[in-house]
Formats: structure tokens, sequence, C-alpha cells
């Protein structure tokens, strides 16, 4: 994040991709062109190089975008844009490649909501890791219903009424 605030200037699309799609060691993102991301690509090595950082685990579904990467560095070591299920995922995020679609799995529902109370349902909606925000609108739904949950004075434990 130091890097971007210094160089942001001079490298302002990877600037902005670094203090708005990282999340952990990952960058998540792209561009509306594949011009403007090639530009990207070489902003974000560019400027990472400066502090000595090096991305890992590059994946586009063009190859003008990834044709230079040494395949060390790519996710997939040899992209096959013709293979259906060609996934990569990144902090409970699938991105289909070819596609280019994002898909997020509703994680198991181990905490036996078949009895459901606020805790359980508190503990299951907690499972979902969303950074994108991609699921915000099912969401919304979801919280509006634990917000419900809580003003009904239910201790955390008691069944909830049919």
């Amino acid at each position: 994040m130091e890097l971007a605030k210094i160089h942001g200037v001079q490298f302002s699309l990877a600037a902005n991709a670094l203090k708005t799609f990282t999340y952990v060691d990952d960058v998540l993102t792209g561009a509306f062109s594949t011009a403007e991301t090639v530009r990207l690509k070489q902003e974000l090595i560019d400027l990472l190089k400066l502090g000595s950082f090096e991305l890992h685990k590059w994946c586009s579904n063009e190859h003008s975008v990834i044709g230079d990467i040494p395949e060390d560095k790519r996710h997939f070591e040899d992209v096959d844009l013709n293979k259906d299920s060609l996934t990569t995922k990144t902090l409970c995020i699938t991105h289909e490649v070819q596609s280019d679609k994002f898909k997020i799995t509703a994680p198991p529902n181990d905490t036996g909501l078949k009895s459901p109370t606020k805790r359980k349902i508190l503990s299951y909606i907690s499972n979902f890791f969303d950074p994108m925000g991609l699921t915000s609108p099912v969401f919304v739904k979801a919280k509006n219903f634990l917000q419900k949950l809580w003003q009904s004075n239910l201790d955390w434990d008691t069944p909830l009424p049919a």
C-alpha cells in the first residue's frame, strides 16, 4: 500500500488496483478492454518491482494479456481456453476463466439448520466471505432477517418458532 501512495501518480491504474482490489496477498482485478488490462498488468509489474515484489498466479482468458508472463508465474502453466472446467479460486470466489464469470458457492450446512436458532443462523451466514460484494443484494435480505430475529428477543439457543 505504501508503494501505491508514493507512486500513485506515475502508476495510477496499478495504485488503484492495489488499494481497491487486494485481498490478503491476492490482487483480483481487470479492466474493460484488453489494451487497458495490458497497461494495468505492466503498471503492476513496474510498481511492485520498485518494492522488490513480484506477482504470481497470473490468470486471464486473453493470451495477449498473459502471453509474456513466464509459465512459472501463471496460475495455469498452459491455458487451454477450450476447456470448460478451467477455474481458479481465491478467497471463496471461483473464477471461470473461459466464460469470465465469478461464482460464490454456499458453504455446506453443517450447523444443523433443521432446528434453527439465532446462533446457528448467524453462524451459517457468517461463513460467507465475499470481499468484492458480489452477493450484497442477497445478503441484505439475510441481514434484515437477522435484525428481525434479534428484535424478537429470543435467546441464542432457543429454537425459532415455526
